[in-house]
């Protein structure tokens, strides 16, 4: 699933480094409309006027630039890219005063380069179009002296001929421009006359676009920024709006993506919006989407109520009418989409925090591991918001466990987002291990050929333990579920029967790992056979007409035995199966488990029941209060983590210097808890097919063996006694 911060500049083959989003994952700035997908920056009228020294005075004398807009974040390592840690933040400022139009950018460049350059593009008369048009203007600001301070860079402007672009010579002569070279960024300031002859801004709203082209050269301090393993140092880049494609860029004097002005977006010289966003993302896991129940994978049938919290970053103005989309793909990178509805924030209040109304999902599929995806959409309704920093949170993370000396193969989908042209996908992993379990192996599997347009393709995460890896150490209980447990009469049951579900105490908010393994045989001695945790569909098998199931749910037969779970005594309840990852909710302190079975039929359950581990895992929540200067750390890791990143490259010619762009399709991750192979089912290691126990797949296998010794001496003595008689 498409993600946020974009990075720059790679070639093109093998491992990348790292991973993001979610979905994700990442940043992007979406504000308000020139461009399809709707984004707006403000510059407002204000005040003072700053002076132009290629230095942003946030101490306070320059006020005039405060607050700033996050349109999109830099990486500058492989690390960055894949957003762990999350890549810095690249800050535009914006005001005009009614004469000038000033601008500024603060630019988290940690690798000084003579080729790095800022694109800057303007439809002064906001007459939007697919080509250049004689209005449309463009600059080249490239920053080439490494130790600058208060210098004009070095600079080329191009004007469109209602084709192309044209070049038309140096800096003009009417905007002042200075740029200053500080310990980890660039900053540069500039004035342009609102009337000015070269670049005019005649309206309320301009046309604006910019691309920042950040080449590292050698890679510093030892660091890896070879991320494709191509054996040469990768760039990157940070844009506005981030819905601009650089991709399959054969121009030379200009990056092609820029060059269709109704892709640009808006530059408003009205009044300064609230800027709303997301929290800074973990990853694939972020903690501003709330979905209940809050249980992965998905119940089949069970419904789905899905909400985002977004933060207003304004300490004074409310931020009214946020609107928002709520996605559900398939677990993976993208694509897959099967749920999508649009939701709204009507009031957040300055500095505030607020969910926004639920929307519900009413039919998940059988299993499904899903990618939860919010993501803040141009408004509709005046005042209007800007998004800035993270416009994308998404909830892309799986849970497992693998026992010690095993392997398993974890499956996700690799999607190709372009709607016309085949891609190479290439997958990253960026694997964080706590001290001690190093024995763990993780292989990646890469697509064997470019993905078509919108094209999914499964791919592979295969996971090897080493005998001697230890077992993750987190609280832990284990209980035992008596095959007859739920048969009591609790909602929505009428019958007594059996005994009283399981009961296991537990905190708001905790994120639990459930596992099973045993079995339940639900007619006795008759000829259902018993299943494990997972259950089994009896449709055909039980008269099932008049009772209902305890499971919640119109599927709730396709999970006949199965181990099932609930908040409320069951008046809902969930499937729990041989593995769930779940999240507690607010106000609840006990976890319900039973057997799944039908009302008034739990006395002639049998077997061994189930042996469920609960795992208390590591929290992923984030500091409750988001701020404008608030700056993503990096999560301490106290589980075996893998993200995984999907990631496309081209190549791409702008001004005299060539890059290859790499550009972010979004990330996955795993988290694994290792356990004891002799004594935990480890999510089906353990369990046969077909619901038969392995401990009686042995001596049906050696009956079989012995049967066919037998046949064949049989068919053996009977070709000796024809021979005999003929």
């Amino acid at each position: 699933m498409p993600t946020h911060s974009l990075p720059k500049v790679v070639r093109a083959y093998p491992v990348l480094c790292l991973t993001v989003l979610c979905l994700a994952l990442g940043s992007s700035a979406l504000l308000y409309a020139h461009d399809p997908g709707g984004s707006t920056l403000s510059a407002p009228t204000e005040g003072p006027t700053p002076t132009i020294n290629g230095t942003i005075d946030t101490a306070g004398s320059e006020a005039a630039w405060l607050p700033g807009v996050v349109p999109d974040n830099l990486p500058n390592n492989c690390a960055e890219f894949a957003g762990s840690p999350a890549p810095p933040p690249l800050t535009v400022y914006a005001f005009n005063d009614g004469v000038k139009f000033f601008l500024a950018f603060d630019i988290p460049d940690t690798t000084p380069n003579i080729t790095d350059s800022l694109w800057l593009f303007f439809d002064t008369n906001h007459g939007g179009g697919t080509t250049p048009a004689a209005d449309d203007r463009a600059l080249r600001l490239t920053f080439n002296n490494l130790a600058a301070s208060n210098s004009v860079p070095d600079a080329e402007r191009f004007s469109g001929n209602g084709t192309i672009w044209v070049t038309g010579g140096g800096l003009p002569a009417e905007i002042e421009a200075k740029y200053t070279r500080h310990a980890s960024s660039w900053q540069i300031e500039l004035s342009f006359p609102k009337a000015g002859p070269t670049i005019p801004f005649p309206g309320a709203t301009s046309g604006f676009a910019f691309v920042y082209l950040n080449e590292i050269g050698a890679c510093p301090g030892g660091d890896v920024c070879d991320c494709d393993g191509d054996g040469q140092d990768d760039d990157y880049y940070a844009r506005f709006p981030t819905t601009l494609s650089l991709t399959q860029i054969q121009q030379i004097t200009l990056p092609g993506g820029i060059a269709n002005p109704s892709l640009w977006g808006n530059l408003n010289f009205g009044p300064a919006p609230p800027t709303v966003s997301f929290a800074p993302p973990l990853c694939c896991h972020s903690t501003d989407i709330a979905f209940l129940p809050a249980t992965q994978p998905f119940t089949a049938g069970t419904p789905v109520n899905i909400a985002a919290n977004v933060h207003n970053l304004d300490a004074s103005q409310t931020a009214n009418n946020v609107n928002l989309e709520i996605r559900v793909h398939k677990f993976g990178t993208g694509g897959g989409i099967k749920f999508q509805a649009p939701t709204t924030v009507d009031s957040i209040a300055p500095s505030g925090s607020q969910f926004s109304a639920f929307v519900q999902w009413p039919s998940p599929e059988p299993g499904l591991h899903g990618c939860i995806r919010a993501e803040i959409k141009p408004p509709t309704l005046s005042p209007y918001f800007i998004s800035g920093g993270n416009s994308i949170a998404q909830h892309n993370i799986d849970v497992a466990c693998i026992p010690m000396g095993e392997r398993k193969a974890f499956q996700f989908q690799a999607f190709n987002p372009d709607p016309q042209h085949e891609l190479k996908i290439l997958l990253a992993k960026q694997v964080l291990l706590p001290a001690g379990l190093e024995g763990l192996r993780f292989d990646l599997q890469q697509p064997d050929r470019p993905l078509r347009p919108l094209e999914e393709l499964p791919v592979f995460l295969t996971v090897t333990v080493a005998d001697n890896v230890p077992p993750t150490q987190v609280p832990k209980q284990n209980v035992k579920v008596p095959p007859t447990s739920g048969g009591t009469a609790v909602p929505p049951l009428r019958q007594r029967s059996g005994t009283d579900p399981l009961i296991i105490a537990v905190r708001p908010g905790d994120r639990l790992h459930l596992s099973a393994l045993g079995d339940v045989d639900l007619d006795g001695k008759g000829p259902l056979p018993s299943v494990g945790p997972d259950g089994r569909d009896f449709s055909n098998d039980l008269k099932a007409a008049e009772r209902r199931f305890l499971l919640s749910g119109e599927t709730a037969f396709r999970f006949a035995g199965a181990l099932i779970g609930s908040f409320d005594a069951f008046k809902n309840s969930f499937l729990v199966g041989s593995e769930l990852t779940l999240t507690v909710p607010d106000g609840t302190e006990k976890l319900w488990l039973a057997v799944n079975d039908l009302d008034g039929a739990y006395d002639d359950n049998t077997g061994n029941g189930f042996d469920v581990e609960a795992s208390t895992l590591p929290s992923l929540r984030l500091p409750a209060k988001v701020t404008a200067a608030a700056q993503p750390q990096a999560a301490q890791v106290t589980l075996p983590q893998v993200n995984i990143t999907a990631a496309s490259s081209a190549r791409v010619t702008a001004g005299r210097a060539v890059y290859n762009v790499l550009t972010n399709h979004g990330g996955v991750t795993y988290q694994f808890l290792v356990v004891d192979a002799k004594g935990h089912g480890g999510g089906g290691f353990f369990h046969s097919p077909f619901g038969v126990p392995w401990w009686l797949i042995y001596p049906l296998l050696l009956l079989l063996l012995l049967g066919l010794l037998i046949f064949a001496w049989l068919q053996r003595r009977k070709s000796r006694l024809q021979g005999g008689h003929v």
